[in-house]
């Protein structure tokens, strides 16, 4: 048990909340919605800020493979339609696995009439040691480890100007620090070559004629080398043309040139055959050497026609992902 732990029991009840919220932060409490037959997925909004618990577990469930419908895009579709005057300002999402496409499609929805919010993703299974935020699309995540990292207490700040946005703020209460490596968030400026020292003794040949008719420099390319890794394309949908190797951000193989495949990464991972570094969580389109070499083609089930794996592919979480 710890303090974050006790509060949590203390404020949240079983289906509602057990006292007010706390006076500066506006006082009252907000009725949590839940689906009926289904209580796992809640909802409720506080200060324009709509909160949505969802029920993605590691492997397959009624709800995410049999219903008629994804019952939590159902019910997060059906939230953010009832904001008739786009008043909400800010979005989260718990959840044990990363949502799937429905609920992004949902959420592209909703910012097609209001416009983009900024939206966080609270996950709980991908274990790692760290805790650490990626970004795809509109959508941020953030990633806790329960077994490796404490209870991290999450805010959502409003910039008090008018028109003023929603910021997500982390509280780490973590003992043991296990977040210390955790990525940077944008991508690392290219590093500094030291500049070679002048030499000392020049020698005492004649410093040569210049060229009468010198050729033109090429105008330079801000295209990196085909092995370096950079994202050319991004957002829903096809990019307009394959991506060449170490392009991205894909989303399966189909986005990618002949026989390369989409390299998924849920973090910072290297991407085979390829250098640089990129944006956390970012895609690519690489070689994959052979069908022994480990290789990342998804994640919680996602994209579906990944899956189910083959050997030496991953991110499996049990069994039925194989």
């Amino acid at each position: 048990s710890d303090p974050v732990r006790d509060m949590w029991r203390e404020k949240f009840g079983k289906y509602s909340f057990a006292s007010d919220f706390p006076a500066f932060a506006g006082g009252g409490r907000p009725a949590i919605s839940r689906v009926d037959g289904n209580e796992e997925i809640f909802g409720f909004e506080y200060k324009n800020i709509s909160f949505f618990g969802l029920d993605y577990p590691a492997g397959d469930t009624y709800i995410t493979k049999h219903a008629p419908q994804d019952l939590n895009a159902k019910f997060v579709m059906e939230t953010l339609a009832s904001d008739t005057n786009c008043a909400l300002r800010s979005i989260v999402l718990f959840s044990h696995s990363n949502p799937r496409t429905p609920v992004d499609e949902a959420l592209s929805d909703y910012f097609a009439v209001c416009g983009v919010l900024p939206t966080l993703a609270v996950l709980g299974n991908a274990h790692p040691s760290t805790y650490c935020l990626t970004k795809k699309n509109e959508r941020l995540s953030m990633t806790v480890e329960a077994f490796q990292s404490g209870p991290v207490l999450l805010s959502v700040v409003r910039d008090p100007k008018e028109g003023g946005s929603d910021y997500f703020h982390v509280a780490d209460s973590d003992l043991v620090d296990s977040n210390s490596k955790c990525p940077e968030f944008a991508t690392p400026s290219p590093t500094d070559a030291s500049t070679p020292a002048p030499t000392p003794n020049p020698t005492g040949a004649a410093t040569p004629a210049p060229t009468t008719n010198p050729a033109s420099t090429p105008a330079p390319t801000n295209e990196p080398p085909t092995s370096t890794l950079a994202v050319v394309f991004s957002g829903d949908g096809d990019p307009p043309n394959p991506l060449p190797k170490c392009r991205g951000d894909c989303d399966n193989d189909d986005h990618c040139e002949g026989p390369l495949v989409c390299f998924h990464r849920s973090g910072t991972e290297s991407v085979p055959s390829c250098q640089g570094t990129a944006p956390s969580g970012t895609d690519f389109c690489a070689e994959r050497p052979t069908k022994n070499t480990v290789w990342l083609k998804g994640d919680n089930g996602e994209p579906d026609e990944n899956f189910p794996l083959g050997l030496c592919e991953g991110d499996c979480d049990e069994d039925g992902d194989c």
